[in-house]
């Protein structure tokens, strides 16, 4: 299929009227380092969903690094539906050269239509992003078709808004689909955890084997940390200080580092219903992040629990 082209100079003038769709078609961390204003980052994991929502009628200008990987995408875009199609001559190399307009970091969109949170789910988010370092946002993500929370920085591909004092951060891809969705808290003697209401998550991305490496790990290891970096080399203060409590016991313990694969902590916050890393599980039940690790330590409780673990 012969794939059309268009100039720079032709492309900055549809930015400039807003009469196009940009997609951005590199890596992440070139998107998030520099991309043109309003771009959306167009990838393996949220390629079936922009195809899906999308307005084919609507112009699409894709651009690559240097003008070739962005025409196989163009041709894509064409056999789905979409009307006009074209890659950017050159490349987001030629763009630049030409110095048109940039941005970069995460893109900032208003807050979704009818989004929500409790008075508790406030206090309880604005509680954990206290404890975490700054540019830390909560996370909403949607894994295996159910919504699930972390506290993460923006990476490429996400878009941050603001909500009653609150950062959070998305993929740009779902905000849509959190017009509506309330967040909620319930704490009660057996139960604790986030709610959500009122939207319903996209259908599974196809995470089931992340959920099963993690079941396998909770059953397989007596005591299980979830982290950022490994035992060994944390990359987190917090994680660090997890690892120290559990070496306290005298006991072996698994680790494991969710930051090897992108979404493999948001699948684990589905399992636990906690939203912040590192996470704990002794005898094949969560028992909780560092806040709580800890204070198990100082009272001798961690102690009791890993040894009754076995």
């Amino acid at each position: 299929m012969s794939v059309p082209e268009i100039d720079v100079p032709s492309a900055q003038a549809l930015l400039d009227s807003k009469g196009a769709t940009f997609v951005d078609v590199r890596d992440p961390a070139a998107f998030h380092a520099n991309r043109i204003p309003g771009a959306t980052w167009l990838h393996d994991g949220n390629v079936q969903s922009f195809v899906k929502n999308a307005d084919k009628s609507r112009p699409v200008v894709i651009y690559c690094y240097r003008g070739n990987s962005s025409q196989g995408g163009a041709a894509y875009l064409l056999e789905q539906g979409f009307a006009q199609v074209q890659s950017l001559s050159g490349g987001f190399e030629a763009w630049s050269s030409a110095k048109g307009p940039a941005e970069a970091g995460a893109p900032a969109v208003d807050a979704p239509a009818g989004f929500k949170l409790t008075n508790l789910a406030k206090e309880k988010l604005a509680h954990y992003l206290a404890g975490e370092s700054e540019g830390t946002r909560v996370r909403v993500s949607a894994e295996n078709g159910s919504w699930a929370l972390a506290l993460d920085e923006p990476t490429g591909g996400d878009a941050t808004f603001e909500f009653e004092g609150l950062g959070f951060v998305i993929p740009a891809d779902l905000a849509p689909s959190l017009a509506q969705l309330e967040i909620g808290f319930v704490e009660k003697a057996s139960q604790a955890g986030f709610t959500f209401e009122g939207a319903e998550p996209p259908g599974p991305p196809g995470k089931a084997e992340l959920l099963a490496d993690i079941k396998d790990r909770i059953r397989d290891n007596k005591v299980m940390l979830f982290m950022k970096g490994t035992a060994d080399a944390p990359r987190c203060g917090f994680s660090a200080k997890v690892v120290e409590a559990l070496r306290s016991t005298g006991k072996p313990f698994g680790d494991k580092n969710v930051l090897e694969a992108p979404d493999y902590r948001y699948v684990l916050s589905e399992v636990s219903e906690w939203p912040t890393i590192p996470q704990v599980f002794i005898g094949g039940e969560f028992v909780g992040g560092c806040d709580i690790v800890l204070e198990l330590q100082r009272t001798g409780e961690l102690q009791r629990l890993v040894d009754a673990a076995g």
